[in-house]
């Protein structure tokens, strides 16, 4: 069961990205909340360090979370970002932007690691489940996992191809011209003049 938890493949220590972008369970009234939150400039230059990106200029999520049968909690919402990388050829700017939908289940880790009900696991296994732990529904991580895969690990300004790859090719294909081999292929043709 634990394994349906997911695992940040980047080192996310507690309290160290966005961390102030939590809820305690016990503060989420039944009617649920309706967020709107932007990241601060602090924030941003974080998630630029991490992820080695040139920039970060906006990056802003709009969820609810609500309270759910079993005591869970469903987040339903949408990531939106701006930000700036190096083009993998030119090294030069280039700017994306994101819309990612965000959508988790937060579970107490007692639900996720038990044996759970019947009716339990049919809920954990058909939802991205998220741990509560301390109490505490940790969105921030959640919002840097979804960032940091939705940028793309490749970024290349349209147009852009590898110069240097056809330069070499235009090198050796000159060096064959001038080889040994060449000559005595000439010579075997006839084709070789004095």
């Amino acid at each position: 069961m634990t394994d349906q938890i997911k695992q940040s493949h980047h080192q996310i220590h507690e309290g160290q990205i966005l961390e102030g972008w939590s809820h305690m369970a016990a503060d989420i009234q039944p009617e649920g909340l309706d967020i709107n939150r932007r990241a601060s400039e602090k924030e941003r230059a974080q998630i630029c360090r991490e992820l080695a990106l040139v920039h970060c200029e906006t990056l802003s999520v709009n969820y609810t979370l609500s309270p759910s049968n079993h005591g869970t909690f469903e987040l339903k919402g949408i990531l939106r970002a701006k930000v700036t990388q190096n083009c993998v050829i030119t090294l030069e700017p280039i700017q994306a932007l994101l819309e990612e939908k965000l959508r988790a289940t937060y579970a107490h880790s007692d639900l996720c690691e038990s044996s759970p009900s019947h009716e339990d696991q049919a809920i954990l296994n058909q939802r991205s489940i998220e741990p509560i732990r301390s109490d505490k529904l940790e969105v921030g991580r959640l919002v840097f996992e979804t960032f940091s895969s939705s940028i793309d690990p490749y970024p290349k300004k349209p147009g852009a191809k590898l110069e240097v790859m056809t330069s070499l090719a235009k090198d050796q294909h000159q060096d064959d011209k001038s080889s040994p081999f060449a000559a005595l292929a000439q010579l075997k043709d006839g084709t070789k003049k004095n």
